[in-house]
Protein backbone atom coordinates (compact mmCIF):
# COMPACT_ATOMS: atom_id res chain seq x y z
CA UNK A 1 0.00 0.00 0.00
CA UNK A 2 1.69 3.27 -1.05
CA UNK A 3 1.92 6.05 1.54
CA UNK A 4 -1.26 8.05 1.02
CA UNK A 5 -3.82 10.07 2.91
CA UNK A 6 -6.87 8.08 3.92
CA UNK A 7 -10.13 8.96 5.59
CA UNK A 8 -10.97 6.65 8.49
CA UNK A 9 -14.74 6.79 8.13
CA UNK A 10 -14.67 6.41 4.35
CA UNK A 11 -11.69 4.11 3.73
CA UNK A 12 -11.36 2.01 6.87
CA UNK A 13 -14.68 1.23 8.54
CA UNK A 14 -15.72 -1.45 6.06
CA UNK A 15 -14.21 0.66 3.29
CA UNK A 16 -11.72 -0.23 0.53
CA UNK A 17 -8.56 0.12 2.64
CA UNK A 18 -9.81 -2.23 5.34
CA UNK A 19 -11.00 -4.71 2.71
CA UNK A 20 -7.59 -4.57 1.00
CA UNK A 21 -5.75 -5.22 4.26
CA UNK A 22 -8.10 -8.05 5.24
CA UNK A 23 -7.68 -9.72 1.86
CA UNK A 24 -3.89 -9.81 2.26
CA UNK A 25 -3.72 -11.18 5.83
CA UNK A 26 -4.06 -14.91 6.49
CA UNK A 27 -5.81 -14.39 9.84
CA UNK A 28 -7.44 -10.94 9.65
CA UNK A 29 -9.52 -11.45 12.79
CA UNK A 30 -6.28 -11.74 14.80
CA UNK A 31 -4.71 -8.59 13.37
CA UNK A 32 -7.35 -6.01 12.44
CA UNK A 33 -7.67 -5.18 16.13
CA UNK A 34 -4.07 -3.90 16.07
CA UNK A 35 -5.02 -1.36 13.42
CA UNK A 36 -8.09 -0.31 15.37
CA UNK A 37 -6.01 0.17 18.51
CA UNK A 38 -3.55 2.40 16.66
CA UNK A 39 -6.33 4.47 15.14
CA UNK A 40 -7.90 4.87 18.59
CA UNK A 41 -4.58 5.95 20.10
CA UNK A 42 -4.09 8.57 17.39
CA UNK A 43 -7.63 9.87 17.79
CA UNK A 44 -7.15 10.15 21.55
CA UNK A 45 -3.80 11.91 21.13
CA UNK A 46 -5.29 14.43 18.72
CA UNK A 47 -8.16 15.06 21.12
CA UNK A 48 -5.76 15.72 24.00
CA UNK A 49 -3.79 18.23 21.89
CA UNK A 50 -7.01 20.03 21.00
CA UNK A 51 -7.92 20.11 24.70
CA UNK A 52 -4.55 21.68 25.55
CA UNK A 53 -4.93 24.29 22.82
CA UNK A 54 -8.43 25.14 24.01
CA UNK A 55 -7.21 25.56 27.58
CA UNK A 56 -3.90 27.40 27.05
CA UNK A 57 -3.99 28.62 23.44
CA UNK A 58 -2.06 27.24 20.43
CA UNK A 59 0.88 29.65 20.85
CA UNK A 60 1.49 28.60 24.45
CA UNK A 61 1.26 24.91 23.53
CA UNK A 62 3.72 25.41 20.64
CA UNK A 63 6.13 27.24 22.94
CA UNK A 64 5.89 24.50 25.58
CA UNK A 65 6.60 21.80 23.00
CA UNK A 66 9.61 23.72 21.68
CA UNK A 67 10.95 24.20 25.22
CA UNK A 68 10.59 20.48 25.93
CA UNK A 69 12.73 19.70 22.88
CA UNK A 70 15.31 22.30 23.92
CA UNK A 71 15.33 20.89 27.47
CA UNK A 72 16.09 17.38 26.19
CA UNK A 73 18.88 18.75 24.02
CA UNK A 74 20.48 20.63 26.94
CA UNK A 75 20.35 17.57 29.19
CA UNK A 76 21.79 15.32 26.46
CA UNK A 77 24.65 17.73 25.78
CA UNK A 78 25.45 17.97 29.49
CA UNK A 79 25.56 14.18 29.71
CA UNK A 80 27.71 13.72 26.60
CA UNK A 81 30.18 16.29 27.90
CA UNK A 82 30.90 14.05 30.92
CA UNK A 83 32.35 11.32 28.66
CA UNK A 84 36.01 11.56 27.60
CA UNK A 85 36.67 12.84 24.09
CA UNK A 86 37.96 10.20 21.73
CA UNK A 87 37.30 7.75 18.93
CA UNK A 88 36.02 4.33 20.00
CA UNK A 89 35.15 1.26 17.93
CA UNK A 90 32.95 -1.79 18.40
CA UNK A 91 32.00 -4.81 16.34
CA UNK A 92 29.52 -7.67 16.46
CA UNK A 93 28.17 -10.24 14.00
CA UNK A 94 24.96 -11.90 12.98
CA UNK A 95 25.39 -15.68 12.68
CA UNK A 96 24.34 -15.45 9.04
CA UNK A 97 21.73 -13.81 6.84
CA UNK A 98 19.58 -16.91 6.40
CA UNK A 99 20.84 -17.35 2.82
CA UNK A 100 24.50 -18.22 3.34
CA UNK A 101 26.39 -19.53 6.38
CA UNK A 102 28.82 -16.61 6.50
CA UNK A 103 28.80 -14.34 9.59
CA UNK A 104 27.59 -10.80 8.86
CA UNK A 105 29.69 -8.04 10.49
CA UNK A 106 28.31 -4.84 12.00
CA UNK A 107 30.90 -2.18 12.88
CA UNK A 108 30.48 1.10 14.73
CA UNK A 109 32.86 4.01 15.26
CA UNK A 110 31.81 6.39 18.03
CA UNK A 111 33.43 9.83 18.14
CA UNK A 112 32.88 11.96 21.24
CA UNK A 113 33.86 15.62 21.01
CA UNK A 114 32.75 18.07 23.65
CA UNK A 115 28.98 17.95 23.99
CA UNK A 116 28.28 16.07 20.76
CA UNK A 117 28.70 12.51 19.59
CA UNK A 118 28.85 10.82 16.18
CA UNK A 119 28.10 7.17 15.42
CA UNK A 120 29.32 5.89 12.05
CA UNK A 121 28.57 2.37 10.81
CA UNK A 122 31.10 2.36 7.95
CA UNK A 123 32.59 -1.13 7.67
CA UNK A 124 29.26 -2.86 8.19
CA UNK A 125 28.28 -5.53 5.66
CA UNK A 126 26.31 -4.59 2.59
CA UNK A 127 22.59 -5.21 2.40
CA UNK A 128 21.55 -8.85 2.17
CA UNK A 129 18.97 -10.62 -0.04
CA UNK A 130 16.95 -11.82 2.96
CA UNK A 131 14.73 -9.86 5.34
CA UNK A 132 17.49 -9.12 7.88
CA UNK A 133 18.14 -5.59 6.56
CA UNK A 134 17.54 -2.69 8.95
CA UNK A 135 15.87 0.53 7.67
CA UNK A 136 17.95 3.59 8.47
CA UNK A 137 15.23 4.98 10.76
CA UNK A 138 15.61 1.90 12.96
CA UNK A 139 19.39 2.28 12.87
CA UNK A 140 19.04 5.85 14.15
CA UNK A 141 16.72 4.71 16.94
CA UNK A 142 19.13 1.94 17.91
CA UNK A 143 22.23 4.12 18.13
CA UNK A 144 20.38 6.87 19.99
CA UNK A 145 18.98 4.34 22.46
CA UNK A 146 22.47 3.15 23.37
CA UNK A 147 23.85 6.67 23.77
CA UNK A 148 20.91 7.76 25.91
CA UNK A 149 20.83 4.65 28.10
CA UNK A 150 24.59 4.73 28.73
CA UNK A 151 25.11 8.45 29.32
CA UNK A 152 21.84 9.84 30.64
CA UNK A 153 19.03 9.16 33.08
CA UNK A 154 15.43 8.02 32.41
CA UNK A 155 13.98 11.40 33.41
CA UNK A 156 15.27 13.06 30.22
CA UNK A 157 12.37 13.12 27.72
CA UNK A 158 13.13 10.93 24.71
CA UNK A 159 12.17 13.25 21.85
CA UNK A 160 13.64 14.97 18.80
CA UNK A 161 15.70 17.27 20.99
CA UNK A 162 17.60 14.27 22.37
CA UNK A 163 18.78 13.51 18.83
CA UNK A 164 20.20 16.96 18.07
CA UNK A 165 23.66 16.36 19.61
CA UNK A 166 23.95 12.89 18.03
CA UNK A 167 24.98 12.40 14.38
CA UNK A 168 24.33 8.91 13.00
CA UNK A 169 25.46 7.64 9.60
CA UNK A 170 25.59 4.36 7.68
CA UNK A 171 26.65 3.76 4.08
CA UNK A 172 23.72 3.71 1.66
CA UNK A 173 23.23 0.18 0.44
CA UNK A 174 24.56 -1.37 3.63
CA UNK A 175 22.83 -3.74 6.04
CA UNK A 176 21.88 -0.75 8.24
CA UNK A 177 20.81 1.61 5.44
CA UNK A 178 19.52 -0.57 2.59
CA UNK A 179 18.34 0.56 -0.80
CA UNK A 180 14.66 -0.06 -1.62
CA UNK A 181 13.10 -2.52 -2.17
CA UNK A 182 15.29 -4.44 0.28
CA UNK A 183 13.28 -6.79 2.55
CA UNK A 184 13.33 -5.56 6.16
CA UNK A 185 10.79 -7.67 8.10
CA UNK A 186 13.40 -9.12 10.49
CA UNK A 187 15.17 -5.77 10.91
CA UNK A 188 15.65 -6.16 14.65
CA UNK A 189 18.16 -8.96 14.08
CA UNK A 190 20.65 -6.56 12.48
CA UNK A 191 19.47 -3.69 14.69
CA UNK A 192 20.54 -5.63 17.78
CA UNK A 193 24.01 -6.16 16.34
CA UNK A 194 24.21 -2.41 15.80
CA UNK A 195 23.16 -2.01 19.45
CA UNK A 196 25.92 -4.41 20.52
CA UNK A 197 28.58 -2.72 18.39
CA UNK A 198 27.79 0.75 19.76
CA UNK A 199 27.64 -0.60 23.33
CA UNK A 200 31.09 -2.19 22.92
CA UNK A 201 32.45 1.12 21.63
CA UNK A 202 30.92 3.00 24.55
CA UNK A 203 32.47 0.46 26.94
CA UNK A 204 35.89 1.89 26.04
CA UNK A 205 34.78 5.40 26.95
CA UNK A 206 32.53 4.75 29.95
CA UNK A 207 33.23 1.23 31.28
CA UNK A 208 31.17 1.70 34.44
CA UNK A 209 28.03 2.70 32.53
CA UNK A 210 27.55 -0.15 30.04
CA UNK A 211 26.37 -3.75 30.04
CA UNK A 212 27.89 -6.82 28.43
CA UNK A 213 26.36 -8.37 25.34
CA UNK A 214 23.13 -10.27 25.90
CA UNK A 215 21.14 -12.74 23.83
CA UNK A 216 19.84 -9.55 22.20
CA UNK A 217 17.85 -11.29 19.51
CA UNK A 218 14.28 -11.43 18.28
CA UNK A 219 13.36 -15.12 18.38
CA UNK A 220 10.15 -15.18 16.40
CA UNK A 221 8.17 -18.40 16.91
CA UNK A 222 5.23 -19.01 14.59
CA UNK A 223 3.14 -22.18 14.79
CA UNK A 224 0.36 -22.47 12.21
CA UNK A 225 -2.26 -25.07 11.35
CA UNK A 226 -5.02 -25.43 8.75
CA UNK A 227 -7.95 -27.64 9.77
CA UNK A 228 -11.29 -27.87 7.92
CA UNK A 229 -10.79 -24.45 6.36
CA UNK A 230 -9.89 -22.82 9.67
CA UNK A 231 -6.42 -21.31 9.64
CA UNK A 232 -4.77 -20.55 12.99
CA UNK A 233 -1.46 -18.88 13.79
CA UNK A 234 0.28 -18.57 17.13
CA UNK A 235 3.05 -15.98 17.04
CA UNK A 236 5.33 -15.12 19.94
CA UNK A 237 8.59 -13.21 20.34
CA UNK A 238 11.03 -14.66 22.86
CA UNK A 239 13.91 -12.88 24.55
CA UNK A 240 16.72 -14.31 26.62
CA UNK A 241 19.32 -13.21 29.12
CA UNK A 242 20.62 -9.64 29.36
CA UNK A 243 24.31 -8.97 29.63
CA UNK A 244 25.59 -8.25 33.13
CA UNK A 245 26.58 -4.76 34.24
CA UNK A 246 29.17 -3.23 36.56
CA UNK A 247 26.93 -3.44 39.63
CA UNK A 248 24.51 -6.33 39.06
CA UNK A 249 23.74 -9.55 37.23
CA UNK A 250 21.91 -9.49 33.92
CA UNK A 251 18.13 -9.83 33.85
CA UNK A 252 16.79 -13.34 33.26
CA UNK A 253 14.48 -14.29 30.38
CA UNK A 254 13.30 -10.88 29.18
CA UNK A 255 12.75 -9.41 25.76
CA UNK A 256 15.78 -7.77 24.25
CA UNK A 257 16.60 -4.06 24.81
CA UNK A 258 15.14 -2.72 21.55
CA UNK A 259 11.77 -4.45 21.94
CA UNK A 260 9.05 -4.84 24.56
CA UNK A 261 7.16 -8.08 23.91
CA UNK A 262 5.79 -10.29 26.67
CA UNK A 263 5.27 -14.05 26.53
CA UNK A 264 1.68 -15.21 26.25
CA UNK A 265 0.52 -17.02 29.41
CA UNK A 266 0.48 -20.79 29.00
CA UNK A 267 -3.14 -20.98 30.18
CA UNK A 268 -4.22 -18.58 27.44
CA UNK A 269 -2.49 -20.62 24.76
CA UNK A 270 -4.13 -23.81 26.05
CA UNK A 271 -7.55 -22.18 25.67
CA UNK A 272 -6.97 -20.65 22.24
CA UNK A 273 -5.10 -23.39 20.35
CA UNK A 274 -5.86 -27.09 20.03
CA UNK A 275 -2.86 -28.22 17.98
CA UNK A 276 -0.12 -27.80 20.61
CA UNK A 277 0.38 -27.43 24.33
CA UNK A 278 3.25 -26.13 26.45
CA UNK A 279 4.95 -28.90 28.44
CA UNK A 280 7.94 -26.94 29.80
CA UNK A 281 8.31 -23.23 30.47
CA UNK A 282 11.26 -22.42 32.68
CA UNK A 283 14.55 -20.61 33.07
CA UNK A 284 17.51 -22.16 31.28
CA UNK A 285 19.76 -22.70 34.26
CA UNK A 286 23.45 -22.05 33.65
CA UNK A 287 22.99 -20.24 30.33
CA UNK A 288 24.30 -16.90 31.64
CA UNK A 289 28.02 -16.26 31.31
CA UNK A 290 30.07 -16.22 34.51
CA UNK A 291 31.74 -13.04 35.70
CA UNK A 292 32.09 -10.65 38.58
CA UNK A 293 28.44 -10.25 37.69
CA UNK A 294 26.66 -13.09 35.88
CA UNK A 295 24.78 -12.74 32.61
CA UNK A 296 21.04 -13.33 32.64
CA UNK A 297 19.57 -16.74 31.90
CA UNK A 298 17.64 -17.59 28.77
CA UNK A 299 14.28 -19.33 28.77
CA UNK A 300 13.08 -22.80 27.86
CA UNK A 301 9.74 -23.28 26.05
CA UNK A 302 8.80 -26.79 24.92
CA UNK A 303 5.71 -27.54 22.82
CA UNK A 304 3.98 -30.90 22.40
CA UNK A 305 2.41 -31.05 18.94
CA UNK A 306 -1.12 -32.48 19.13
CA UNK A 307 -2.02 -32.72 15.42
CA UNK A 308 -0.32 -33.49 12.13
CA UNK A 309 0.13 -30.66 9.63
CA UNK A 310 1.57 -28.05 12.01
CA UNK A 311 4.14 -25.69 10.47
CA UNK A 312 6.87 -24.04 12.53
CA UNK A 313 8.47 -20.90 11.06
CA UNK A 314 11.14 -18.84 12.77
CA UNK A 315 13.94 -16.37 12.51
CA UNK A 316 16.49 -15.93 15.26
CA UNK A 317 20.22 -15.55 15.85
CA UNK A 318 22.96 -16.35 18.39
CA UNK A 319 22.85 -20.05 17.51
CA UNK A 320 26.54 -20.12 16.52
CA UNK A 321 28.18 -16.91 17.76
CA UNK A 322 27.78 -16.50 21.52
CA UNK A 323 27.34 -13.09 23.20
CA UNK A 324 30.71 -11.80 24.38
CA UNK A 325 31.59 -10.79 27.92
CA UNK A 326 33.17 -7.51 29.01
CA UNK A 327 36.39 -7.01 30.97
CA UNK A 328 37.02 -10.71 31.54
CA UNK A 329 33.39 -11.83 31.74
CA UNK A 330 32.59 -15.13 30.05
CA UNK A 331 30.21 -15.53 27.10
CA UNK A 332 26.59 -16.54 27.45
CA UNK A 333 25.33 -19.77 25.95
CA UNK A 334 24.00 -19.86 22.41
CA UNK A 335 20.35 -20.58 21.65
CA UNK A 336 19.17 -23.97 20.42
CA UNK A 337 16.03 -25.38 18.83
CA UNK A 338 15.39 -29.10 18.48
CA UNK A 339 12.60 -31.49 17.57
CA UNK A 340 12.33 -34.65 19.65
CA UNK A 341 10.61 -37.18 17.40
CA UNK A 342 10.34 -40.54 19.12
CA UNK A 343 13.88 -41.62 19.95
CA UNK A 344 15.40 -39.12 17.49
CA UNK A 345 16.46 -35.55 18.22
CA UNK A 346 16.67 -33.19 15.24
CA UNK A 347 18.74 -29.98 15.48
CA UNK A 348 17.19 -27.00 13.69
CA UNK A 349 18.89 -23.87 12.36
CA UNK A 350 18.02 -20.38 13.55
CA UNK A 351 15.99 -19.48 10.47
CA UNK A 352 13.57 -21.45 8.35
CA UNK A 353 10.26 -23.29 8.05
CA UNK A 354 9.70 -26.85 9.27
CA UNK A 355 6.82 -29.34 9.21
CA UNK A 356 5.89 -30.95 12.54
CA UNK A 357 4.11 -34.22 13.28
CA UNK A 358 1.68 -35.23 15.98
CA UNK A 359 3.70 -36.29 19.02
CA UNK A 360 6.74 -34.13 18.23
CA UNK A 361 8.24 -32.08 21.05
CA UNK A 362 9.50 -28.73 19.76
CA UNK A 363 12.20 -27.61 22.21
CA UNK A 364 13.08 -23.90 22.06
CA UNK A 365 15.85 -22.68 24.36
CA UNK A 366 17.03 -19.08 24.08
CA UNK A 367 20.51 -17.83 24.82
CA UNK A 368 21.92 -16.31 27.97
CA UNK A 369 23.70 -13.01 28.51
CA UNK A 370 27.44 -12.58 28.94
CA UNK A 371 29.23 -11.80 32.17
CA UNK A 372 30.82 -8.51 33.26
CA UNK A 373 34.27 -8.61 34.85
CA UNK A 374 36.42 -11.65 35.51
CA UNK A 375 34.79 -14.33 37.68
CA UNK A 376 36.25 -14.98 41.12
CA UNK A 377 38.79 -17.79 41.12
Amino acid sequence: VPPSKYNHARDWSGGPLERLIRANIRVPNQTIGDFNAQFAANFMGAERVRDLCAKFGPDTVDAAMAELLDYSERRMRQAIATAPDGVYTGEDWMDDDGDSDEPVPVRATVTIKGDSIAVDFTGTAGQVPTNMNCPFASTIATALSVVKSVLTSPDIPFNEGALRPVAISAPYGSLLNPKPPAPVRARLTSSYRAYNAVMKAMAQATPEQVIATGFDTTEAVCLSHLDDGRYQISLEIFGGGYGAGPTRDGCDAVDSPMSNCSNIPVESLDLDYDYFRIVDYSLRDGSGGAGRHRGGMGLRRHYEILKDGVTYATYSDRFRLAPEGLFGGLPGQCATTQIKRGETTIDLPAKGKFELLKGDILMIETGGGAGYGAPAV
